[in-house]
């Protein structure tokens, strides 16, 4: 009796130990594909698209953000825009009218308000400028003036969101997306558009901050 009970207990011992090694082997294969996939995020540059898709957990995060740029396709919309030109400084009055202009309207806001940006500070002087505050609606031709009923045309878009403090960073937001677009053979192909995930913000100091998302519309580079 003592001899079989032994040698049940030498078997339970020998599957023990086997199950065991499997374990180990298969956690050691896990442990290698997560190294793998994390020093793909690692040694990735620029356009990481592919890495991302391949990495899970921390390595797609770091993947994320080495990555923020997506390249996505949009609907056509239509929009209510208070047409501005000059200073941003002036985007507090912008929203205000549009707001206001709104509500007298009846117009129902069918998304985030916007800012249309047709220059740059970096293009043109300040007194030059041609941007729009914006709201998407329904309908463009029930908006009347003096706000404006437009529509939404491009649809290839290439997005980034910030969140913080509208200063040098905020604008080396948009040379990351060039740069992005660039390597993916693209190149812009209509003013620049971000829409307000959040009410911009100023502090004490005047600063203002929020959370945008930056869109810029793409068009393959010409051979």
């Amino acid at each position: 009796m003592k001899k079989w009970i032994s040698l049940f207990v030498m078997i339970l011992l020998i599957v023990n130990v086997a199950v065991a090694q499997d374990a180990v082997e298969e956690k050691s294969a896990d442990s290698k594909t997560v190294v793998e996939k994390a020093e793909c995020c690692e040694k990735a540059e620029g356009d990481t698209i592919a890495c991302c898709k391949k990495a899970e957990g921390e390595a797609k995060e770091c993947c994320e953000k080495k990555c923020p740029v997506q390249v996505k396709t949009i609907e056509v919309f239509d929009y209510a825009a208070v047409e501005m030109t000059g200073s941003y400084e002036q985007s507090g009055a912008a929203f205000g009218q549009l707001y206001q202009e709104a509500g007298i309207q009846g117009i129902a806001m069918d998304g985030q308000p916007m800012g249309i940006y047709y220059n740059s500070p970096e293009m043109v002087a300040e007194a030059d400028l041609k941007w729009e505050i914006a709201l998407p609606v329904p309908d463009a031709s029930q908006v009347k003036e003096p706000l404006k009923g437009k529509t939404w045309k491009a649809t290839e878009i290439a997005t980034l969101v910030y969140e913080g403090p509208f200063d040098e960073n905020y604008k080396g937001q948009y040379a990351k997306i060039i740069e992005c677009i660039t390597k993916k053979g693209l190149v812009p192909a209509g003013p620049g558009m971000e829409k307000f995930m959040s009410m911009p913000s100023e502090d004490e100091n005047g600063v203002w901050s929020g959370k945008v998302e930056i869109c810029m519309p793409v068009m393959k580079k010409a051979d």
